[in-house]
C-alpha cells in the first residue's frame, strides 16, 4: 500500500473514530459492556491501536493517529483526546448511575456526594485554565497595544479595566489570585 493510500485510510479512520465516539457519547448505555472499547478509552496509545471494522476504524500507532488527526481536525489530536476522555467519563458516570444504590439510601447519598465533589473539582480546574488563558490574553493585548499608537493604547487599557472589573464577581480563591495578579500588571 502506498504512503498516500495509508494517509487517506488513516484520515478516514480518524473521521470514523470521531463519529463512533460521538455515538458512544450520545448513547452510552449501548456501549456500557463493550470491554474492548473501555480498554481503548483508557489511554491515547490504546485508542490509537483500537480497531472496529464495523465502524471503519482501523488500528494505527499513536504517532500516526496524531498526524492523521492533525490533518483532519481543527484542534488536532488534542480534540480527539478530549473526546476520548469525555467518552470515558460519560461511560463511568452512566455505569455509576446504573450500578450504584438508590439515592435515598445512605450509600447512595454518599455516592452522590462523592460524584458531586469530583464534578466540583473538575469545574475548579476548568476555571483555573480559563482564568489563566484570560490572563495571558490580557497580557498579550497590552503588549500589542504598547506597540501601537496612543489611542489604541488608551482603548486597550479601558477595555482591560472593564474586563477585570467584570471578573470581580469571581469568588474562588484561585481565580481571585489570578485576577489580582492581572490587576497588578502595569498598563501600557
Amino acid at each position: 500500500m502506498s504512503t498516500d493510500a495509508r494517509k487517506v485510510r488513516n484520515q478516514a479512520s480518524i473521521r470514523a473514530l470521531i463519529k463512533f465516539l460521538d455515538q458512544v457519547r450520545s448513547s452510552p448505555l449501548d456501549y456500557l459492556d463493550d470491554l474492548p472499547l473501555r480498554q481503548a478509552l483508557a489511554s491515547q496509545g490504546k485508542l490509537a491501536g483500537f480497531a472496529r471494522p464495523s465502524a471503519n476504524v482501523v488500528a494505527m500507532t499513536l504517532n500516526t493517529a496524531k498526524q492523521a488527526a492533525s490533518a483532519v481536525l481543527d484542534g488536532g489530536y488534542n480534540m480527539l483526546d478530549r473526546l476520548r476522555r469525555t467518552c470515558l467519563d460519560t461511560l463511568e458516570a452512566v455505569e455509576n448511575r446504573v450500578r450504584t444504590p438508590k439515592r435515598n439510601s445512605k450509600i447512595g447519598l454518599r455516592s452522590e456526594i462523592d460524584h458531586l465533589k469530583e464534578a466540583n473539582q473538575v469545574l475548579r480546574e476548568d476555571l483555573m485554565v480559563f482564568t489563566q488563558a484570560f490572563t495571558t490574553s490580557i497580557k498579550n493585548s497590552r503588549n500589542y497595544a504598547a506597540q501601537s499608537d496612543a489611542a489604541t493604547q488608551e482603548l486597550c487599557a479601558k477595555e482591560c479595566r472593564e474586563l477585570i472589573a467584570a471578573l470581580g464577581l469571581v469568588r474562588t480563591p484561585l481565580a481571585l489570585r489570578w485576577i489580582n495578579a492581572l490587576g497588578n500588571i502595569h498598563e501600557p
